[in-house]
C-alpha cells in the first residue's frame, strides 16, 4: 500500500492489527530461530509491537522499520525508554541502547544503513504489503541479511474472494513463489468475531521459517 494510507491509519487510530501481547510465534519458536545468539534482528513495518522491548531484553540488538513516527514515539514510550533520534539518508532513527526503530518508508533507507540483520521477525508486513510490492520487500530483506541469516513470518490465509487486503491472503504457494527455502512450521485458527463480521468462514495463521541466506 501507499505511505499515505497507513500514516492515515494511525492518525485516525485505526489500529486493530497492533497487539498488545508478545506475539505467539515468539514464544513457540524463539529458542530454535534464534539458536547461536545474540542476533541482529530486523522488525520490517513494525507498528508499536512490544516484541521488539521483549526481543532486546534477551540480549539481541533489534531494529525496526516504520513509516508512522507517532507509532516509534508509542513504542519507546510503552517500553519505558527515551530514545535518541538522529537524522540518517531517508530516515530518522530512534535508538535506546539495543533497541533501534528507523522512521521512515523501508525502500527509501540503504541496507547498509540498516544492515548486516542475522534474523528477520516479519510479524505483520509481508501480508500489509500490496501484492505489487511483494518481490522487491523481499529483495530489500535479502540485500540486507548476512550469511546464515534466517526469516521467521507469519501470515494469514483465508478465501481471498471474501475480501481484498490489507491484510492480503498469502497462502504456501505465494511463499514459494517468493521464498523457496521457506518450510512451514505450524498453523493454527484465527477466525475470531471481527473476521467473521467480514464474511470469513476460514482464517488460518500460518507460520513460516526460510534460511534466506544459507551460504557462509
Amino acid at each position: 500500500m501507499e505511505p499515505e494510507f497507513w500514516q492515515e491509519k494511525w492518525d485516525a487510530g485505526q489500529i486493530g492489527f497492533h497487539s498488545d501481547d508478545v506475539h505467539t510465534d515468539l514464544h513457540d519458536y524463539v529458542d530454535a530461530w534464534l539458536a547461536g545468539g545474540p542476533h541482529q534482528i530486523l522488525v520490517p513495518l513494525c507498528g508499536k509491537s512490544v516484541d521488539l522491548a521483549w526481543l532486546a531484553a534477551k540480549g539481541h540488538e533489534v531494529i525496526g522499520i516504520e513509516l508512522a513516527k507517532k507509532a516509534v514515539i508509542a513504542l519507546f514510550n510503552d517500553a519505558g525508554l527515551t530514545p535518541t533520534w538522529t537524522d540518517v539518508p531517508g530516515a530518522e532513527r530512534a535508538q535506546a541502547g539495543n533497541l533501534t526503530v528507523y522512521c521512515g518508508n523501508l525502500f527509501d533507507i540503504s541496507p547498509a544503513t540498516i544492515g548486516p540483520i542475522t534474523r528477520v521477525w516479519d510479524r505483520a508486513a509481508f501480508i500489509a504489503l500490496h501484492p505489487s510490492q511483494r518481490a522487491s520487500y523481499v529483495a530489500r530483506l535479502r540485500a540486507c541479511l548476512a550469511p546464515k541469516g534466517k526469516l521467521l513470518m507469519n501470515v494469514l490465509n483465508y478465501d481471498p474472494a471474501v475480501m481484498d487486503g490489507p491484510p492480503w491472503a498469502v497462502d504456501g504457494s505465494i511463499v514459494a513463489q517468493h521464498y523457496p527455502e521457506a518450510i512451514q512450521l505450524g498453523t493454527r485458527d484465527a477466525l475470531d468475531d471481527r473476521w467473521k463480521s467480514r464474511g470469513h468462514e476460514r482464517v488460518e495463521a500460518v507460520t513460516w521459517q526460510a534460511d534466506v541466506k544459507s551460504d557462509a
